[in-house]
């Protein structure tokens, strides 16, 4: 009975080489109601159409769904403060403070640690302060902009390669200090079985 079965459900959903894209196509279609839509009312069908993928093709991927929106910036900002607004917007005071606190307290729970008592290459922290977590952020922002094949070598004195910006900004070694102890969450709350987002809770 079961092999009966099996096999009537393979005759029925089997799409073998003979068929054509339009009878596939019907089939797809026929398992979708038209009447099905978004809580908007906009038909979701036209986005689940199979398309194609023809490699030679500029446009060969599926149709998006429509965009309803006016695109825009929704934000007010006065166009005579320069670019700075826009990065303050996201990277503002209140989450600066969270980076300066949790990197802190990163560092000291390393350093309180066994580990890290018996490391032969262990420094005293210097407490990070706001100003230079900014500045930690705009050096990392600029070597998206000058990219060169090792950190270090941001802060070469050779001429060919010299960039004097990154060691006016900072020093090397503390670059990678802030760099090893950056934090945005204490880890000693964490708990895995209350924490929405286990995985993210990194940057929760």
């Amino acid at each position: 009975m079961e092999s009966e079965s099996d096999s009537e459900l393979d005759s029925d959903f089997s799409i073998n080489g003979s068929e054509s894209d339009s009878e596939v196509t019907d089939f797809y279609e026929s398992l979708v109601s038209e009447s099905e839509s978004s809580d908007d009312g906009f038909v979701l069908l036209p986005g689940r159409a199979w398309a194609k993928i023809v490699s030679t093709s500029a446009d060969h991927a599926p149709p998006c769904f429509k965009f309803w929106g006016t695109p825009k910036v929704n934000i007010n900002f006065d166009p005579s403060s320069g670019v700075l607004q826009y990065f303050k917007y996201f990277v503002n005071d209140n989450l600066v403070d969270l980076i300066v606190s949790e990197t802190n307290r990163y560092a000291e729970q390393c350093q309180n640690s066994p580990v890290f008592r018996l490391s032969k290459n262990r420094k005293p922290w210097i407490l990070v302060t706001k100003e230079e977590i900014l500045k930690f952020l705009s050096i990392v922002i600029l070597q998206g902009i000058v990219k060169k094949p090792d950190t270090k070598m941001n802060w070469s004195k050779k001429h060919s390669i010299s960039t004097p910006f990154f060691r006016s900004i900072m020093p090397c070694n503390r670059f990678y200090e802030i760099q090893k102890f950056l934090h945005f969450v204490d880890n000693e709350a964490f708990d895995c079985n209350s924490h929405p987002n286990p995985k993210l809770h990194k940057i929760w």
